[in-house]
């Protein structure tokens, strides 16, 4: 079982999605933009930074830094 994490506020998250079985996640350009404007309109709600992100077929990486609200 893992642990808990304890949110702190103003800190750097590694988030990772990957394919199971290094399936695509993204097929085509338009799912990474859709994936984009979801993270617009999340950022709406609850604020946050992405300084950094990598998006490939099968996975994506974000750097993420959420000011107030913890993450999940």
């Amino acid at each position: 079982m893992t642990e808990k994490r304890n949110f702190r506020e103003n800190t750097y998250y590694h988030i990772i999605m990957l394919g199971n079985n290094r399936i695509f996640i993204f097929e085509r350009k338009e799912d990474m933009k859709e994936f984009k404007r979801a993270l617009r309109h999340a950022h709406l709600k609850y604020p946050f930074i992405v300084p950094s992100y990598c998006f490939m077929t099968n996975q994506y990486h974000l750097l993420i830094r959420a000011k107030k609200v913890p993450l999940g």
